[in-house]
């Protein structure tokens, strides 16, 4: 059973394996459409609505007009836009991905919070605070 693990593993850091993750990259389309993986994310639940406003003012320019171009190459039903202004792999960098998981630790920490309890707080710290 480690062996098979180890397998996998090796699998999973190969080139081959990298070749094959870019070759579902491009069968996307979306970088044939100036986006980036981003700019795919859904933004209907608080998290993603929270991570958004976040984002810097030129950044979520940018987000926008690369959405708008889209939808208009989209509406024209062209399959893409002109090649030299498709998304590179180095330029489609996570942008939006470190928003939103600092975002979902602070609802986690939100929710943790106000879902503490006093039967939650161990009797020891509870008598240690009391004062006579």
């Amino acid at each position: 059973m480690a062996s098979l693990f180890k397998a996998i593993k090796n699998l999973k850091n190969s080139s081959a394996f990298a070749k094959l993750g870019d070759l579902h990259t491009n069968a996307m389309g979306y970088r044939k459409m100036g986006l980036r993986f981003d700019d795919l994310a859904s933004f209907e639940t608080p998290i993603m609505t929270e991570a958004l406003r976040r984002l810097p003012d030129d950044v979520a320019y940018q987000r926008l007009f690369r959405i708008r171009r889209a939808l208009l190459t989209s509406i024209k039903q062209e399959t893409s836009i002109e090649q030299d202004k498709w998304t590179t792999a180095e330029n489609d960098v996570r942008y939006l991905t470190p928003y939103v998981e600092v975002t979902e630790a602070e609802f986690e920490s939100h929710q943790n919070f106000d879902d503490l309890t006093l039967s939650a707080i161990p009797a020891a710290l509870k008598n240690r605070n009391r004062s006579s």
